[in-house]
């Protein structure tokens, strides 16, 4: 994120990080009363450690990615 200006960095945070963490913290919910689940989601929530997988494992979340 270096490259990008303040209004981009900006616009990278609300349309893919913050999403991201409210999408994070649903599935928080959905997982603590499944042991096991499977979620697909978009490209955009897997990108470095703001991704929906990072933010999961951060929360003590066993994931597993499927190719």
């Amino acid at each position: 994120m270096e490259d990008l200006g303040t209004d981009e960095a900006a616009m990278m945070d609300r349309i893919i990080y913050d999403r991201n963490e409210r999408w994070a913290e649903t599935l928080k919910g959905v997982l603590a009363d499944n042991k096991n689940a499977l979620v697909v989601v978009g490209a955009g929530h897997m990108i470095g450690d703001r991704g929906v997988q990072a933010l999961l494992e951060d929360a003590g979340f066993a994931v597993q990615r499927l190719q």
